[in-house]
């Protein structure tokens, strides 16, 4: 009765390639492609919520290019180092986002769904808005908010003392809280008020956002919730959450319009007012050209609006969870806290025990101190490498294009899946440890690097043109390493056989074309034995020290209102006039480098937590500030410690103690959940005791 189902896959299987045939080098893309659904293709072990994780998987036994089926649509997952450097840069072969893939987020601002910095493409329009809204992030700007993210740590640092180290506090909720605080002051002069509320109502943007986020991730994952919202559960609800935090956004518009700012005023809500006047005036001007016939501003205040959400999306979830996972990664990997510690105390900045002094001791963070931590910055980096908040982000091809080796057709989507670029064995050395010390010796300021050389890692074409390769024509593909589901608290060592060195460990190329005679098969090997782990004690880190480079520009001395040529860029490169007067408007991005390649042109790029490019986050000065100061701040007042239970009132809620199926930091690992953003799963969130260090 059931004998007519294969027939019936069959069928459509053969269907859906007479309509959808790949062209050029698809087939030679190695990937799950091959064993994809009818209709669905590689969806279902997508819909996880550590679905990170699975992209993960692809990569570590695919190699650096890899093609998956998105329900009947062909697309790309690319960790390569070489071509993401090509993907995400300026010249030839950089390809824009897909602004189709974020709709959901454009409706979530705009009842309309108007696009905005995040989701447009790179118009005139996004040139205009980006133009003005860096000016906002410039040095001079910045350091007149520093006073504002300081006393709010602060604040939070008071209420943190009242509740006491025996309750435990979930430290994610509590950067959200000054997160949203610092969002609001810094852009738009608004106080949420967030750290100093005890309870948090329904209707507070705090919790509106989040309920907001699931319902872009099910839109996302279901497109016909957005037509059909009560035909799905939940999906009034989630209709609902768009609208309240639509109704937010126009409380700041009505704001912003009633206040217009002053001269010297650089603010976010006063460029983005300055850009709507602007774009009205303009409309009014050729108006009167064209004799009184109405003409639509180019910028809306619809436009302004999705603006102003997007800031809301792109800096909330994502510096709170920073600051979270920092918090984790330190409290949980022997010797990292008493290392950070020993920097905060070189400064003077460490909280003394009361014998000793106490809190009177230790003076107040200035914004100089910023740059004088390596360490602790080292750990931002590392926490930001092995939990990128954003995990994946969606670029297409506009035009037939060359991914590494492969031609792809146009209109196909290109993932840069941030999570499986920084933790890809291909990519890293033991990406599953927390090692700040990978970070000696980078510059402070280096946000977009290609870290193969310094890591040791065999780059892909050296396994690709290796004799026994191309004696065979084929390329190789590695099997999925054995890799835990989450890291050890502290140093790894093998107990059985060890993993391969990097040097042997078989890779598929993305630099370097095959021969054109060559098939690229897919090898299906099993994986390698389970390897047995053992956390090891570590033995406090040194501080890192800054290494001294003529290139070396700290946070704190960023000029942002024009751009100087840089060596990252080709010595013998040319630009048009117009592309030459386009670079000296554009903002200055983060100053790189390729550690591979000295300061030359960059070859590859293995860590880009902020995107790199014309499209990376423009508000990342902001972020990396607000982040190191309350690490900072807490680490100096604070010795952290993960809760083995949840206390609320004086009473255990749930346990999830070192010796519970859910607990410490294997437990914490094991509720990753991408929600948008990079999160823990349900309502525990990484929950932490706090002794206060005068009190010790």
């Amino acid at each position: 009765m059931v004998h007519w189902v294969p027939l019936v896959e069959s069928l459509l299987r053969r269907l859906l390639a007479l309509f959808s045939r790949p062209k050029y080098d698809l087939d030679k893309i190695p990937g799950p492609w091959r064993e994809a659904l009818p209709l669905l293709g590689n969806v279902l072990p997508l819909l996880r919520p550590d679905f990170h994780r699975v992209v993960l998987q692809w990569a570590d036994q695919y190699g650096g290019i890899v093609r998956g089926k998105f329900l009947w649509h062909d697309g790309l997952l690319v960790t390569d180092p070489a071509a993401l450097a090509t993907i995400c840069g300026r010249g030839e072969g950089a390809l824009d986002k897909a602004a189709a893939l974020y709709s959901p987020i454009n409706f979530m601002c705009t009842p309309h769904g108007h696009s905005n910095l995040l989701t447009s493409p790179a118009d005139e329009k996004w040139r205009a808005v980006r133009k003005a809204i860096a000016l906002s992030f410039s040095f001079g700007n910045i350091k007149k908010k520093f006073p504002i993210i300081r006393e709010r740590t602060y604040e939070l640092v008071a209420w943190l003392r009242r509740v006491g180290p025996k309750e435990s506090v979930d430290v994610d909720q509590a950067a959200l809280k000054v997160t949203l605080d610092v969002i609001g002051l810094t852009a738009f002069g608004h106080d949420y008020g967030c750290v100093r509320l005890a309870e948090v109502p329904p209707s507070h943007l705090l919790r509106v956002l989040p309920r907001a986020f699931t319902e872009v991730m099910r839109r996302i994952a279901n497109p016909l919730r957005a037509l059909l919202p009560r035909a799905f559960k939940n999906g009034p609800k989630g209709h609902q959450s768009f609208v309240d935090f639509q109704e937010h956004m126009k409380q700041l518009l009505r704001e912003m319009k009633a206040r217009p700012p002053g001269r010297g005023d650089t603010d976010i809500g006063a460029q983005l007012y300055r850009v709507l006047e602007a774009s009205r005036l303009e409309a009014e001007k050729a108006s009167k050209a064209q004799g009184g016939r109405k003409v639509v501003p180019a910028i809306t205040e619809e436009r302004i609006l999705s603006e102003i959400g997007i800031l809301f999306v792109e800096g909330f979830e994502t510096t709170g969870h920073t600051i979270s996972w920092t918090l984790f990664n330190i409290a949980t990997t022997p010797g990292v806290q008493e290392a950070a510690a020993a920097e905060l105390a070189s400064l003077g900045l460490l909280v003394r025990p009361r014998a000793e002094g106490g809190r009177v001791v230790a003076r107040e963070l200035e914004l100089d101190d910023i740059k004088r931590m390596p360490y602790i910055t080292a750990c931002v980096k590392e926490a930001m490498r092995m939990f990128p908040v954003v995990s994946v982000m969606g670029r297409i091809t506009e035009r037939p294009t060359r991914v590494g080796p492969y031609l792809v057709p146009a209109g196909t989507p290109i993932a840069t899946p941030l999570f499986a670029i920084q933790n890809t064995i291909h990519n890293w050395v033991k990406p599953e440890e927390f090692r700040p010390e990978r970070w000696r010796d980078v510059p402070l300021e280096s946000y977009v690097v290609d870290m193969r050389a310094k890591e040791g890692v065999v780059g892909d074409a050296d396994a690709r043109s290796s004799p026994a390769n191309d004696a065979k024509g084929k390329s190789p593909v590695p099997a999925a390493a054995n890799r835990p589901t989450a890291a050890p608290a502290g140093p790894v060592e093998a107990v059985a056989s060890p993993p391969p060195a990097p040097a042997s460990r078989p890779a598929v190329s993305a630099s370097a074309a095959p021969p054109p005679s060559a098939e690229c098969v897919v090898v299906s090997t099993p994986p390698p034995p389970p390897v047995e782990r053992k956390t090891t004690s570590a033995s406090p880190s040194p501080p890192l020290v800054e290494r001294k480079t003529t290139r070396s520009i700290s946070i704190t001395e960023r000029k942002v209102s024009r751009v100087v040529p840089l060596p990252t860029d080709p010595p013998a490169r040319s630009f048009s006039h117009k592309e030459s007067r386009r670079r000296r408007e554009e903002p200055e991005d983060d100053v790189d480098e390729d550690i591979s390649s000295g300061f030359a042109k960059r070859t590859g790029i293995s860590f880009m937590p902020f995107s790199e490019g014309p499209r990376s986050c423009v508000g990342q000065s902001l972020a990396k500030l607000e982040v190191m100061t309350v690490l900072a701040v807490l680490l100096s007042n604070f010795r952290i410690e993960l809760a083995e239970e949840v206390r609320a009132g004086g009473r255990a809620v749930c346990w999830y103690g070192s010796g519970g199926e859910m607990g410490g930091r294997e437990g914490v690992r094991q509720r990753e959940s991408t929600h948008l953003t990079l999160q823990t799963r349900g309502i525990r969130g990484i929950r932490m005791h706090l002794y206060p260090r005068d009190e010790e």
